[in-house]
């Protein structure tokens, strides 16, 4: 097995975690990757810039479905402002893959969702 794929982020590519649409969300935010068509929306609801409640859907490979999956509960009761300070390096260190993987935009694709919130 490839060691880009644990058993934990297939785990989580099989049962993600907050995986449905949204009925009322207060905030959005979509990315997709063109080059092989993983899509992602995040959805929001806050109450005085506090997140308290978070789901997304989407459609993808494992490592973009598992790697939202993994971060999102981490984005619970945070300030959305935080949320948007985000780094890619905070998913790819929790994945364990390195910058330079021809994967990486599978596994980043989850940030852009949350920077794209409006």
């Amino acid at each position: 097995m490839n060691e880009t794929y644990t058993k934990e982020l297939i785990e989580n590519y099989k049962n993600p975690k907050r995986f449905g649409k949204m009925e009322t969300p207060d905030l959005t935010g979509r990315a997709v990757n063109d080059l092989c068509g993983d899509e992602l929306t995040l959805y929001v609801k806050n109450e005085e810039g506090k997140v308290t409640d978070i789901m997304f859907d989407g459609r993808g490979c494992a490592i973009c479905i598992g790697s939202m999956s993994l971060i999102i509960e981490e984005l619970m009761d945070r300030n959305i402002y935080d949320l948007l300070k985000i780094q890619e390096d905070t998913i790819l260190d929790k994945i364990g893959m390195k910058k330079d993987s021809p994967r990486v935009r599978c596994a980043t694709l989850s940030i852009e969702a949350i920077k794209n919130l409006k």
